[in-house]
Order: structure tokens, then C-alpha cells, then sequence
């Protein structure tokens, strides 16, 4: 069973670097969701995943893996992704034998790799504030599995939609900046159309919901069958 303490006596260290996985100290924070209050945490890894336990031994959050590990192994990989997999396995280092992983769980920051969903605890949430990690105001998740569009809530209020080209134009997203709430986006780019497969009436009204939605139509662009054209700016 591999642990890491705190105070950190033992860290993991991706391979290049990059990233580093230990304990810290969120600053002048008081209220947080579910803290460690004590100077003494403990990360474990066992057959039945990852165990997050404070000095009394109590345990404060689990992975929730559904699968046993015959030989479990966790590892922080360059990317940021920290994952817990069976080494067992032929096939151990493709992304199918992982037991769990940290990119199912963007928490505040958004790095290459991760997946934004329309579930409201795995997708983007700020942080309370820069030194306090409870959960924020803003949101940032899809709204809908069919569209490939992703809104920012403030309270539950939808403020903003993103829309990317391709997914390889976001390189990163994070929600804590200066000014919290705020989008930090590093080479992103605008789509000004988005086309997908839907019925007029489905098009109307997801139109309709968007007050950035200033036009529709059936369209056949690609030759490769029917669907519709939405524009999210100028036409």
C-alpha cells in the first residue's frame, strides 16, 4: 500500500516534472467542503483504489472504484492526470485499464484530456476563492449531450457559452483568475456556426433558449446528409 502524507514526506512527481501530487495549505481559508482540520493526512492506495483519511484514521473520501485490483499501481502522468490502474493487466498503460482517473474530475482547472459533461459535480467549478477550494458560484458543463457547445452558470444563471472549433483548440481553461468567475482561455478560438443533427422544431427551440442564438436553418454542407445550421453571432 503506497501513501502520501502530510506533512509531505512523500510526494509523486510526474515523470517530466510538470505537475507534483502532495498536501497543501489553502491560505487563509476557514470553510471548506469536507477538510482535513488537523496537520496529519494520509493519501493510500489499496486493491480497492484510493483512501483519503485524516490522523484518527476516519476516512474522508474514497475513489469509489467498482473494480479489485489484482496488482494496483497509481501514477502521476505528465499530462496531470493521476490515475489509479490494475498493473496486472497486459494492456496497463492504455487509458482502459484505469481504475479510476483525476481528468473525470476537472474540479477547477480544465487541461488537455479532460472531458466536460453535463454532471454538475464533474464538470468545471470554481473555487470558492484563490485560497479557498469549497465550491464556487460559476459552472462550466454541457447543457446538452447532443450539442457540442459548453455554458458557464453563475448561481445556476446561464451567462456564457463556449463553442470549440475542434478539440484540439482549447489547451486550457481554468476558472479561478483575478476576478472570480472570470474565463481564462489560453489558444481558443470562436466558432460562429455550429451544425448537428436535429429536428427543425428541436433547432427552433434550442435557439430560442440562447439569447446568443441569432439565426437557423436546414442545412446540407457537408454532403453526408441532412441537419441544422445554428449562428452564435453575426450572420
Amino acid at each position: 500500500m503506497g501513501v502520501i502524507s502530510s506533512p509531505p514526506s512523500f510526494a509523486l512527481v510526474s515523470p517530466g516534472q510538470s505537475f507534483e501530487l502532495g498536501f497543501f495549505s489553502p491560505g487563509n481559508s476557514k470553510i471548506r467542503n469536507i477538510p482535513i482540520t488537523s496537520s496529519n493526512g494520509f493519501l493510500a492506495l489499496t486493491t480497492n483504489g484510493l483512501l483519503l483519511s485524516n490522523h484518527t484514521n476516519s476516512v474522508i473520501w474514497s475513489s469509489n472504484t467498482t473494480k479489485v485490483a489484482e496488482s494496483p499501481i497509481a501514477q502521476l502522468l505528465d499530462s496531470g492526470n493521476f490515475v489509479v490502474k490494475d498493473n496486472a493487466m497486459v494492456s496497463s498503460d492504455s487509458s482502459e485499464s484505469y481504475l479510476w482517473q483525476s481528468f473525470d474530475y476537472p474540479s477547477n482547472i480544465w487541461l488537455p484530456g479532460m472531458r466536460i459533461t453535463n454532471d454538475f459535480n464533474t464538470g468545471l467549478t470554481s473555487w470558492k476563492s484563490l485560497d479557498d477550494p469549497s465550491l464556487g458560484d460559476y459552472a462550466y458543463r454541457n447543457e446538452n449531450p447532443e450539442l457540442p457547445q459548453q455554458l458557464m452558470y453563475h448561481m445556476d444563471e446561464y451567462e456564457h457559452m463556449h463553442q470549440p472549433e475542434s478539440p484540439l483548440v482549447n489547451r486550457r481553461i481554468t476558472l479561478n483568475t483575478p476576478v472570480m468567475g472570470s474565463v481564462e482561455q489560453i489558444a481558443s478560438a470562436e466558432l460562429r456556426t455550429n451544425r448537428f443533427t436535429m429536428s427543425t422544431k428541436g433547432c427552433e427551440k434550442e435557439c430560442l433558449k440562447n439569447c446568443s442564438c441569432t439565426g437557423y436553418t436546414n442545412s446540407n454542407i457537408t454532403g453526408k446528409g441532412h441537419g441544422h445550421l445554428m449562428w452564435f453571432s453575426g450572420i
